[in-house]
């Protein structure tokens, strides 16, 4: 064949797609499918939305069959982390795409854990699709990743308001919620009566989890009846945290499991990123000056800044150690 013919040929077929246009859900669902598969799972719902025929409103979504192919890959009824598409991407959805993407791939049924990560534009009405799901079991506003510092500048502007009675709605006799991670703002710069709107929600909370196998201590099989999350001591770090139970395997474990029996610490609170972690999901590491706890990510420089030291010494007290004085 000819370099002309093949030239006359690739214009033919040109002219042919310009003749006849046709758009992206035109195409076969398979090869969409396995394009999908590329992508993160967020992203992959903005994908399938964006191949939804029918128009939706807030209350109303009716994905094409390409969608719902789409949507039914694996791995919704795990975990859903906006962490896992692009920060800048992440951080330019608005409450309407969140919404958006928990009604097209049915999170009220399907997901179980839910990572707001690099969401820092959101108000959390978005969540609204959420309300009274019988099966999320780990729910993490924090907005930033793990071991991530959780203070934001400027403050994100999800709100007690319109958060609080969404996660009202799900923690009712039944519910599966293991764990709930705040954002740092609501336990540490709200106003006096965002503060005690919080602190009324954080009571609601400890009941539910006194109702709940989540109580259970998961070593010696106890249940517990005293609070779970920190809500006295509102200048405590840990204030609004589940101070015994672990942010990532979401296992509770009561006072007397929590210490080891050489005396030291099985669950601790990591003072740097302000997670609770047992120590088979982030061995512990304690600055030995203020004895103060950290996870394994964020034990960065612990070492007395003298020459052949090997003492561990936190940010705070990266000083020459009294050791090497």
């Amino acid at each position: 064949m000819t370099t002309e013919v093949r030239s006359k040929q690739r214009q033919d077929v040109a002219e042919e797609i310009i003749a006849s246009p046709s758009k992206i859900y035109d195409l076969p669902i398979e090869p969409l499918s396995h394009v999908a598969s590329f992508l993160p799972l967020p992203s992959r719902a903005l994908f399938a939305m964006s191949l939804a025929t029918a128009h939706f409103s807030d209350k109303d979504i009716s994905p094409t069959a390409f969608s719902r192919e789409i949507i039914a890959a694996e791995g919704w009824e795990t975990t859903l982390d906006f962490g896992s598409m692009e920060k800048d991407l992440a951080a330019k959805l608005r409450d309407e795409d969140v919404d958006a993407i928990l009604r097209c791939i049915d999170a009220v049924n399907k997901v179980k854990i839910l990572r707001l990560t690099n969401c820092i534009n959101i108000s959390g009405v978005g969540l609204e699709p959420l309300r009274g799901s019988e099966i999320i079991e780990k729910i993490d506003l924090t907005l930033v990743d793990d071991r991530e510092v959780q203070r934001l500048h400027p403050k994100p502007p999800i709100s007690l308001e319109h958060v609080l009675p969404i996660l009202d709605s799900i923690i009712v006799t039944g519910s599966s919620l293991k764990h709930l991670q705040f954002p740092q703002h609501w336990r540490k710069d709200t106003s006096d009566d965002d503060s005690e709107a919080f602190n009324q929600f954080l009571g609601r909370f400890n009941q539910s989890m006194n109702s709940s196998e989540c109580n259970r201590c998961a070593k010696c099989n106890v249940m517990e009846e005293e609070p779970k999350v920190e809500m006295y001591d509102h200048t405590s770090q840990d204030y609004g945290v589940q101070y015994r139970t672990c942010s990532v395997c979401t296992k509770h474990h009561c006072e007397g499991c929590c210490i080891r029996d050489d005396g030291s610490n099985y669950v601790y609170f990591c003072t740097k990123c302000e997670r609770t972690y047992c120590s088979d999901c982030s061995e512990q590491y304690v600055c030995e000056r203020c004895d103060k706890a950290y996870c394994v990510q964020c034990k960065t420089d612990m070492e007395c800044s003298g020459s052949d030291c090997d003492v561990e010494l936190c940010g705070h007290c990266r000083l020459v150690c009294l050791k090497c004085k």
